[in-house]
């Protein structure tokens, strides 16, 4: 079945996501096995779509729910959000799958101040006196005696810096000793289980507060790049209603020059190929046409720039920034960078003995990786474009 193109946003529908087999095998058997999971990946290669496909296909007696926390910056809140997305599940299926706990939440809708419109549930803004950290282990404790319950929350680590910025060091590191004594209590119960996943790492977020024990229970789903034979299945599916044709040479080709295999590189080059073919009535993609593709990809900065714009999200201070900025620039350059030339830029910054933090946020959010002793850009077309629009 032919897959539709759908660039820069997580996909869902069996129209957009392409399945990896061991992946969701290896999802299926750690719910199963009733562990917390950490889905650990750089940005771009699906972690969100994969959690929508887990959303949209739930396993059977599980149910499902999914919130994203990334506007969240104090505890309450984030618990006021999974409180009111589980409840909304609990109400709009509670006959079916919720019996006891419909039953029990009905008796709190005064309590609580809920407006019920049709199967719409919400909690009035205006009401801060609930502490919806007890609320929430209420009502959980309450679904476990109907269900078990998948509980994913999209962007968790971007909610711990948020808290930290906001309330400071100390309310960041409560919050995670907090969510670890709550899943501490669903492990005994064996009935609730929490995915988190998001665009910066959770490890470096953690480790940046030495605090990395409040996370050591969580069991680590790693999502890698497409293998060259996944690639192939992958871009073979995405023209598979096209009218022209792209030969396994040329297809290899491709792969090739894109090197990192994540599906959002893989879709750009294709989509521009397709408006290539389109234009110009190429009924054989050749190589030509290939590098043509990546060269046009090149000029649209909104492809690329979350890269740059993400950097100065991650490290607030101007020396971090700068120091990250330097070293990507040189790669992008040069094509690599090895470690006494990083330990060099170190000194200029003062970060000799922390510069292997800046290292590891750049490794985990998808810019470098090592490589023969050297650090390089995983992906050379964001190599060319930082070179061309950013590099100074």
């Amino acid at each position: 079945m032919a897959l539709k193109i759908k660039i820069g946003n997580a996909v869902r529908g069996k129209e957009e996501f392409f399945e990896r087999k061991e992946i969701l095998k290896s999802l299926k058997d750690k719910v199963y096995s009733n562990s917390h999971i950490l889905i650990s990946a750089p940005r771009r290669v699906g972690k969100t779509s994969l959690m929508f496909y887990l959303k949209d296909n739930p396993y059977e007696h599980y149910t499902v729910i999914y919130v994203i926390t990334q506007s969240v910056y104090n505890e309450n809140d984030f618990f006021k959000i999974l409180y009111e997305e589980t409840a909304k599940e609990v109400y709009s299926k509670g006959k079916q799958k919720f019996k006891n706990a419909y039953k029990w939440l009905s008796d709190q809708m005064v309590k609580l101040n809920i407006k019920v419109a049709g199967n719409e549930f919400n909690l009035e803004k205006g009401n801060k006196n609930i502490v919806f950290l007890e609320e929430f282990k209420t009502l959980i404790n309450q679904v476990k005696t109907d269900t078990k319950l998948v509980i994913m929350v999209d962007e968790f680590a971007q909610t711990i810096e948020n808290i930290k910025k906001q309330e400071g060091t100390k309310d960041a590191m409560r919050f995670l000793q907090v969510n670890r004594e709550l899943r501490q209590l669903a492990v005994l119960d064996k009935n609730i289980i929490f995915v988190y996943a998001g665009s910066i790492g959770l490890e470096n977020v953690v480790s940046g507060l030495d605090c990395i024990n409040l996370i050591n229970d969580l069991d680590n789903l790693s999502v890698e790049p497409l293998s060259m034979n996944q690639g192939k299945l992958f871009i073979n599916e995405l023209i598979e209603n096209q009218y022209f044709n792209m030969s396994d040479s040329v297809i290899e080709y491709t792969l090739k020059k894109i090197k990192w295999l994540i599906p959002f590189y893989i879709q750009l080059v294709i989509n521009e190929v397709i408006q290539l073919c389109s234009i110009d009535e190429i009924e054989e993609v050749t190589n030509k046409v290939i590098n043509e593709a990546m060269e046009k990809i090149l000029k649209y900065r909104n492809y690329f720039e979350h890269w740059h714009s993400r950097l100065k999200d991650a490290f607030t201070s101007e020396d971090k920034y700068n120091f990250a900025l330097d070293i990507l620039n040189k790669i992008s350059i040069d094509n690599k960078i090895n470690r006494n030339e990083i330990v060099d830029l170190a000194l200029k910054y003062s970060f000799e003995k922390s510069y292997m933090d800046t290292i590891n946020s750049l490794e985990y959010d998808g810019y470098i990786s090592f490589y023969r002793n050297n650090y390089i850009f995983n992906s050379p077309i964001l190599r060319m474009w930082w070179c061309r629009n950013v590099s100074r």
